[in-house]
């Protein structure tokens, strides 16, 4: 019987860590207390937590995901975490609390905080998804731009702006405001750039747009 006891030990410590690897992680937990500012280091894939006053660390979290930008979510408790290839977004408070299915490449995020929702653009297939926070599910996905790269949530105007690279290797100069209620193109507003090779006229072809890094303003001597 002696000789069974080695090999249940093993058995029990299987279990153990079986069940361990089970359990989501913990972190340690921000007092309502403490006015802090959450700082994410995509590098080394953490989230640090520290005193406005002091700039002491209070606290930091090491999730095992990568990520590359971070939202704080309406009950101010809750970091959301998400990379731009990454399909699930991830939610932390005090502890990993799950998923979030967001599409194939989340570039931006913009938050709806009086309805609880939460609007995904997507670089990738050109779509926004609406998501309601409370189940964590999409509930609408409308239809944007080519290569839509950020925006703006007008919540009192329920518009939303959204600007991008646009079709080809010319960024947009307009920027697209759609409803945040129908997903419909409302109408597009011009850009400081745009406005500006209008003034020129036909010196328009001095402002030379550099892919990838912005205009440039050439004059030949």
């Amino acid at each position: 019987m002696s000789k069974k006891c080695p090999a249940f030990g093993l058995l029990l410590a299987f279990l153990w860590l079986a069940l361990a690897g089970c359990q989501p992680s913990a972190f340690a937990r921000i007092s309502d207390s403490d006015s802090v500012l959450a700082v994410a280091n995509v590098r080394e894939k953490t989230v640090s937590f520290l005193e406005t006053e002091s700039g002491k660390t209070v606290a930091t979290w090491k999730p095992d995901f990568s990520f590359a930008r971070m939202l704080l979510l309406p009950d101010r408790h809750t970091v959301l975490l998400y990379g731009k290839n990454e399909e699930e977004a991830h939610t932390l408070d005090g502890k990993q609390k799950g998923e979030i299915k967001v599409g194939p490449s989340p570039l931006t995020m913009l938050l709806d905080e009086k309805k609880n929702l939460l609007y995904v653009v997507d670089l990738q297939d050109a779509t926004l998804r609406e998501i309601a926070l409370a189940d964590r599910r999409v509930t609408r996905t409308f239809r944007m731009n080519e290569s839509p790269m950020g925006g703006l949530l007008m919540s009192d105007r329920k518009e939303l702006w959204i600007g991008g690279h646009g079709r080809g290797d010319l960024p947009e100069e307009d920027v697209s405001v759609f409803s945040s209620e129908t997903g419909q193109k409302q109408r597009t507003m011009d850009t400081h750039i745009k406005t500006l090779r209008m003034k020129l006229g036909e010196h328009a072809g001095l402002i030379q747009t550099v892919r990838g890094i912005g205009c440039k303003f050439e004059v030949q001597i």
